[in-house]
């Protein structure tokens, strides 16, 4: 976990409609989606004048696929902030469950999965 301390810098700095609680001791091979997974939701925020609160951070016991616990404000333009919530939460799950798969069958004996 080299590149989490990085992470979290970064996610502090850039990610300014967001307000993030836990640190992010996220594997390296899910901090790029969990990166993207940040910039879709401030994004979003913006977007919708939502404020978005990661207040933690869970991970699977089995693969420690990181799950962000999420708490929303609504703001003033929330038409469809929802649907656009659950479309970014799938594609981050895939991009997840993709990069658990890669270092599965990259490295087969790794202990960790």
């Amino acid at each position: 976990m080299q590149l989490s301390p990085h992470f979290q810098c970064i996610a502090e700095s850039k990610y300014s409609e967001l307000i993030i609680h836990p640190m992010l001791d996220i594997q390296d091979r899910y901090i790029f989606t969990s990166n993207r997974l940040l910039n879709d939701l401030n994004y979003l925020a913006k977007k919708h004048e939502v404020s978005i609160e990661i207040i933690n951070v869970e991970y699977d016991d089995e693969f420690a696929i990181p799950k962000f616990i999420l708490v929303t404000a609504a703001g003033t333009k929330q038409s469809n902030f929802n649907e656009e919530l659950e479309v970014i939460f799938d594609k981050c799950q895939a991009g997840f469950i993709n990069a658990s798969l890669k270092s599965r069958f990259s490295n087969p004996h790794d202990p960790l999965i």
